[in-house]
């Protein structure tokens, strides 16, 4: 018998959102399906949540009953909660008392342990999770010391009707790029490689493409642009020559969803070193890898002069990404077995 499942996430504009893949990923395996989207408050409401933990509590509370009035939990075999940012985990403590035969699954694009990006309810609501899935083999013990009755490896993957290549007429416009908001860690990563750059390979230059970036920051051969989402993204990716991927602290030898939308969209990928990447996208086969400034710029200049090597590693990352085990369709099959 099919398996009935509620995805429960965030409201999000962007286009390649994380929640539809994981829809049409249960879908495509048969599971009867719905969506539901926390609500969006006032804008007030949400900027004070961000500063007052209080306020914070009250939305999530509401988001919790809207959760237990509007949908018909009954009838669900598992709830899926991607992150849990926005509902308390008193709120998923009563639905789990009350409807004892709902699997509670849990999956946080980010991590639950870093309280930057994650509230304390992403931490609190792991104790009521039958099954709570990482990206991080790393992280599944920490998952489990925190109260999962169980911790299931879960890597990121490509949604193929999301991340493509996009072929532009106009060529490579950019020899390396970077895509992404900028943050603390990022900055201070960048400044580093750039000034490697401006010392090695002057004549290469740095294009950055995200929100929260100060050029002031950077020497002449870093270029800011403004964010990139949808065919934007996709288009940037395949019109430069070199793709850089830098990892969070949260994310250190372990993967992003950069992995592989990156290859998936056709480009060629220059990754932060990472045990678990490397395991997936082989080294200078599917992608290359850089561990420290002064190898960042040999691995530059190399493809940078190379560019029948770069393209075939492309090519071969692209291929990779193609295949069953990195779709949705395969992450989701895993869910499924666990409920």
């Amino acid at each position: 018998m099919a398996k009935k499942i509620l995805v429960v996430s965030e409201k999000s504009q962007d286009p390649t959102a994380i929640h539809k893949s994981f829809v049409d990923g249960f879908i495509s395996n048969g599971c009867k399906t719905e969506l539901f989207l926390s609500p969006t408050y006032p804008a007030l409401f949400q900027k004070l949540s961000g500063k007052l933990s209080f306020v914070k509590s009250i939305l999530q509370k509401q988001t919790g009953n809207l959760l237990r009035k509007q949908a018909n939990l009954s009838s669900f075999d598992a709830i899926f909660i991607l992150k849990g940012s926005f509902i308390d985990a008193e709120s998923i403590k009563d639905i789990k008392s009350q409807f004892t035969h709902l699997k509670i699954l849990c999956f946080n694009p980010d991590s639950p342990f870093n309280k930057r990006v994650s509230p304390n309810s992403c931490r609190e609501i792991i104790p009521f999770c039958d099954t709570f899935f990482f990206w991080s083999e790393a992280g599944l013990q920490n998952i489990l010391n925190s109260g999962a009755k169980k911790a299931v490896h879960l890597p990121f993957a490509k949604d193929s009707r999301l991340i493509y290549p996009i072929v532009s007429p106009e060529g490579f416009k950019y020899d390396v790029s970077f895509i992404g908001n900028g943050d603390k860690e990022r900055k201070v990563q960048l400044k580093l490689y750039a000034a490697a750059m401006v010392r090695s390979a002057p004549d290469i230059n740095i294009d950055i493409f995200g929100a929260k970036w100060n050029t002031s920051n950077f020497n002449v051969n870093v270029h800011v642009h403004g964010a990139q989402n949808g065919n934007n993204f996709l288009k940037t990716i395949g019109q430069s020559r070199i793709n850089i991927n830098l990892l969070r602290l949260q994310n250190k030898n372990s993967t992003n969803m950069r992995t592989f939308e990156i290859p998936g969209a056709g480009g060629f990928m220059l990754h932060e070193a990472s045990e678990e990447a490397q395991s997936i996208f082989l080294p200078d086969k599917e992608a290359a890898y850089f561990s420290n400034s002064e190898e960042f710029v040999d691995k530059i200049k190399f493809y940078i002069k190379n560019e029948t090597s770069r393209q075939q590693i492309a090519q071969a990352g692209y291929q990779k990404t193609c295949l069953y085990d990195c779709s949705y369709q395969q992450r989701t099959a895993t869910i499924i077995n666990t409920i």
